[in-house]
Order: C-alpha cells, then sequence, then structure tokens
C-alpha cells in the first residue's frame, strides 16, 4: 500500500535533519556522551519545529520523563556495571522519534522510528536497546495466554513464568532500565506513574487505540497487542525486583520526579475577520468601528478550540487581547474549552494607526512586505517584544508541571514573539513576513521543559486556510 506523502515528506525531513546534526558521530553504546545526548534533544527540537506533529500533549510529558528516570535509575547502578547512563538518556530522548511522523499509528511509529535512526547512523547493536515491542509481540503470540490472563484476572503458568523469566534474563542491564523508562516515565491525573497506575494503564489501553488496520504491520500487533500488555507487566515487575535486589529504590526515585516534566503556553492568532473593503486595520480605539470575525473566522476558532482540547492540553486559563475580535475569537475558543478569561493589554495589537488613518488597502501593506515600522507613529518593535515576552514568562510562571495556558493575540506581535523566543534577538521588520508569520486562528505550541527553558515550538494546525493578508 502506498504511504501517505505527508509522512513521507515528514520522514524525509527527520532523515535529512539527523544525518546533518550526527554528522561525523560515532554512535554506539560505548561512546554516547553527554555532548550527544545535547543532540539528541537538538534533533527533537529541530524536528518538531520542522515536522509540525500531531502528537498530544501526553508525548511531551513521556518524552522528557522517561529519559531523566533511566538515567537516574542507570547513575545508581553505574558502580560496577557495564551501563552508561548517558546511551541510557540518549535512546530515550530518540525512541519515540517516530510519533514526530506517524504519532498514532501502533507499532507503526516504532518500526519507522527505528529505520531512522539507523538512517542517521545509530549502530544496530545500539538501536537494539530501544524497547522490544515487536519481540513481544512475537513471545505473547507464542504463549497464548487465556482471556482470564489477559485481563490481570489470572495468574500465569508455571511455564509461562519459565518462559519470561528466561527472556528477561536474556535482557541486558541497558534495556531492562529502558523498558522500564519508557513504560513508567508517564503522568496521569493523579500525578507521575507507579506500579499500579502502570498496571491500570495496560488493563484500560484497549480503549485508547484503534481496533483495526488497514496496514498490515499494525493489523499484526493489535491482535497481539493485549498479550504484549501483559508480558510488559510482567517484565517490568522483574525489572522492579532486579532494581531493589540491586539496591535501588525506583519508587523513592519516581517520588522525586513528580515536579519533573513540561509546561505549555499556546500562542494563538484571533480568526479571519469581516473585511469586505481589505482595509488596513489596527487597534479599535484607532477605528471608527471595530472588526468582527467573518463565518469562516467563527468557524475557524470553533475548531481549534475542538482540536486543542483532543490534544490532551491540562489548560488553566485564557489571557486575551482586549481587542474585539480577539475576545470573540475567546468565546468560539471556550464553546469548547470552557476557561476562565483574563484580558491582558500587554497582548494587544501593535498600535500603528497611520495606515488606517491615511486609508491604506491591503494591496499597499503586502507591496511593503507587511512592513509599517517606519512610519512615525508606529509602535517600536523593542517595546512589542518586551510586552509580549513579559506575559508570556507570566503566563509560563503561572503553571504548574503538565499545565498549559493560551494567549490569544495578534499576527505582528506573535510573529516578534516567537522570533524572539526561536533566536533571543528582535526581529528586523522588513522580514517580518519572511519569517513564521502566524495565519488567522492558527496556534503555536511552544514547549517549556523542566528546566523552563523553551524545548520546542511547533504548529499544532499548520494546514489552516487563510483568506486574508
Amino acid at each position: 500500500m502506498e504511504e501517505n506523502p505527508k509522512i513521507v515528506a515528514k520522514y524525509e525531513q527527520l532523515e535529512a535533519l539527523g544525518k546533518k546534526l550526527f554528522a561525523g558521530q560515532s554512535l554506539n553504546f560505548e561512546t554516547i556522551t553527554q555532548a550527544q545526548v545535547k543532540l539528541a534533544k537538538e534533533f527533537l527540537r529541530k524536528g518538531a519545529t520542522t515536522t509540525n506533529p500531531e502528537v498530544n500533549a501526553f508525548y511531551w510529558e513521556h518524552i522528557l520523563l522517561a529519559p531523566e528516570l533511566g538515567k537516574r535509575i542507570a547513575e545508581k547502578l553505574t558502580k560496577g556495571s557495564s551501563v552508561n547512563p548517558y546511551a541510557i538518556e540518549f535512546l530515550l530522548f530518540l525512541h519515540d522519534i517516530g510519533r514526530l511522523i506517524t504519532p498514532s499509528a501502533y507499532f507503526k511509529n516504532d518500526l519507522i522510528g527505528d529505520r531512522l535512526l539507523l538512517e542517521i547512523g545509530l549502530e544496530k547493536e545500539l538501536v537494539d536497546d530501544l524497547p522490544p515491542l515487536g519481540r513481544i509481540s512475537v513471545l505473547a503470540d507464542e504463549e497464548e495466554f487465556t482471556d482470564e490472563q489477559l485481563n490481570f484476572s489470572q495468574p500465569l503458568t508455571s511455564e509461562q513464568k519459565k518462559t519470561i523469566q528466561k527472556y528477561f534474563e536474556a535482557l541486558t542491564p541497558t534495556q531492562r532500565i529502558i523498558n522500564l523508562a519508557d513504560n513508567l516515565g508517564k503522568r496521569n491525573n493523579d500525578g507521575i506513574f507507579n506500579f499500579e497506575a502502570f498496571k491500570e494503564y495496560l488493563k484500560t489501553q484497549e480503549k485508547r487505540y484503534a481496533h483495526e488496520s488497514h496496514w498490515a504491520c499494525i493489523h499484526w500487533a493489535i491482535i497481539r497487542r493485549k498479550g504484549a500488555a501483559l508480558l510488559e507487566y510482567h517484565l517490568v515487575k522483574k525489572t522492579f525486583d532486579w532494581l531493589k535486589n540491586e539496591g535501588i529504590d525506583v519508587n523513592k526515585i519516581l517520588e522525586e520526579l513528580k515536579d519533573y516534566g513540561p509546561k505549555f503556553v499556546l500562542i494563538v492568532r484571533h480568526g479571519e475577520l469581516d473585511n469586505p473593503e481589505d482595509i488596513v486595520y489596527n487597534r479599535d480605539s484607532v477605528m471608527k468601528t471595530p472588526m468582527h470575525l467573518s463565518t469562516i473566522g467563527e468557524k475557524h476558532m470553533y475548531e481549534l478550540g475542538q482540536l486543542i482540547k483532543a490534544k490532551g492540553f491540562n489548560l488553566t486559563r485564557i489571557f486575551s487581547s482586549p481587542e474585539i475580535r480577539a475576545q470573540e475569537s475567546v468565546a468560539q475558543l471556550n464553546k469548547t474549552l470552557k476557561l476562565p478569561v483574563e484580558i491582558v493589554n500587554d497582548l494587544d495589537d501593535v498600535y500603528a494607526p497611520d495606515p488606517y488613518n491615511e486609508g491604506w488597502k491591503m494591496d499597499k501593506l503586502i507591496a511593503l512586505g507587511g512592513n509599517s515600522y517606519n512610519l512615525p507613529h508606529t509602535e517600536r518593535p523593542e517595546n512589542l517584544v518586551r510586552r509580549m515576552l513579559d506575559v508570556f514568562n507570566m503566563a509560563s510562571d503561572s503553571l504548574k508541571t503538565g499545565q498549559s495556558t493560551i494567549l490569544l493575540s495578534h499576527g505582528d506581535p506573535i510573529a516578534f514573539l516567537v522570533y524572539m523566543l526561536k533566536t533571543n534577538s528582535v526581529l528586523n521588520p522588513e522580514k517580518i513576513r519572511q519569517v513564521q508569520f502566524p495565519k488567522k486562528g492558527q496556534v503555536m505550541v511552544t514547549v517549556i521543559g523542566a528546566n523552563k527553558k523553551l524545548l520546542t515550538l511547533y504548529l499544532l494546525n499548520p494546514d489552516i486556510e487563510e483568506n486574508s493578508y
């Protein structure tokens, strides 16, 4: 069956990026150092910005928690062992890279990710240390578990226990740690996973996944999924016990990580406007009558609210520009999200009254590349960046680990803010439409890491249509 061209394009983008970043690197278990861990994080950061993945918030929770959990376990085990904590952290940052391409394709994303890592230069022995879903699925098929066992209501037979023990003993310490960190490096509404939360997650996983697929590899994995979950449970339990015998308290490490993870600030531009005269508009206080959303603008903002909710962001509130068009956009979002709203003047549009007062049409602004910053009364870029960055930092600081908030603003302020976040410099106004300028109704997801620094940013709805400049 022929692959979706968008998926192929994302794979090729990540392949090119990975080959560039890891060029000349020796990527095997013995040679991985902190320098390669930084490259792995850079690959994730740039990979997300490049591909605009359709992942949910849970992905970023997991992609930060799992490497930290694996690293902390490995650091306690390193005395007298062959474990390389850097290699474990490196692999756990990259173990779900396939989800940037096919986020919901069960098992297929693992196959795609493994192939990609080999293509960009990781040695096969290193990739083989990644979570072995395929191998576990094969073993699950051979064991022929009963329905009661698959529902965790009947114990294993003595022969099944022997088979699992043999499989566990064949795993290297690195494979055991990576598999445990992959399974426990997660968070639910009650906080970071413990062993019981992990068990409940496995018991209820069929509610979260599709039950059929036209892809043979996915179909093969689906019919073995419940058996693989049962095996994962027993393998992780054995790893728990093994680490306990080594003097490592996994529960204590998990408790130390309870506040570890990302925060999210979603930066949204207001929706399409009803502007039949194609005027260059500005703040409501400048104009004789305010600008309102068009019918298509209302539709886009309503659909955006549904999309944001579907991606699982744990939202706290919406910070909005005071303009009527911004508040109408919030109203459409809140038909689904139902969040408290706080009006923040610093999210307002750039103050640029001259084009409106002089009766400009959009074609004149287009001819200037969107740049009206050389006009006498236009707000200075430095002030625009300062106020937007102040709001961004305030919003981020207001969040607890795992929480999200929305900033709803306007095209120029968002473009200047995003450029500052990406480059730590003020955008040259002459290039404002040459950089990543947001379409109306578009949302930029910013992921703030556990160190309070920006991990990555990407568009949640890159393909939204825009009808006006």
